[in-house]
């Protein structure tokens, strides 16, 4: 799905895929809540090795011992690029629409 090889991502933080315009107060709501083991989700775009850019809806669980102490976490990750695309498409083309009414309106009074 990025284009890294398992040995390139072993060890490494899910900042890899971080970049200029990853969502700042996405990323800062994520950390925390894994700072106060909080269950969180976010949507934030985040970046391929060869720099393409994708959509990536991210939640993360906390996982407890049979003690009750915070131990793992459970997270899943999924691609939401179509699903975040059509989304920005169709904000753009309403934000047209309602230029275009305005300019309708404008023109006949």
């Amino acid at each position: 799905m990025t284009g890294y090889t398992a040995e390139e991502v072993i060890g490494k933080t899910p900042r890899i895929l971080q970049g200029p315009k990853s969502d700042k107060d996405e990323l800062a709501k994520l950390s925390k809540a894994m700072r106060n083991w909080e269950p969180c989700e976010i949507t934030t775009l985040n970046y391929k090795k060869n720099g393409e850019e994708f959509w990536i809806n991210f939640s993360v669980t906390p996982v407890a011992d049979e003690k009750g102490w915070f131990t793992h976490w459970i997270a899943i990750e999924r691609d939401v690029t179509d699903k975040k695309n059509r989304e920005l498409e169709q904000d753009l083309l309403s934000q047209i629409s309602l230029i275009f009414n305005e300019e309708k309106k404008a023109n006949r009074g």
